[in-house]
């Protein structure tokens, strides 16, 4: 089995969650992995990797 895979030229670590599936689930309350540049917002809260959200302080009901 090949499990080489292609790089793209914009390579990045960074994963989106679509956008439908946010508004289908409803506002989350924190999202403590979010984009450094997000497309959209993700949580009331939003946390990215210089944020270190893993250090945060978390609440909220819905957790991205």
């Amino acid at each position: 089995m090949n499990t080489s895979f292609e790089r793209s030229a914009n390579a990045s670590d960074e994963w989106y969650t679509p956008r439908e599936i946010i508004e289908a689930l409803g506002e989350f309350d924190l999202d403590p992995c979010a984009p450094m540049h997000p497309l959209w917002p993700t949580a009331k809260t939003m946390y990215n990797k210089q944020d270190n959200g893993l250090i945060q302080n978390w609440g909220g009901a819905n957790l991205a």
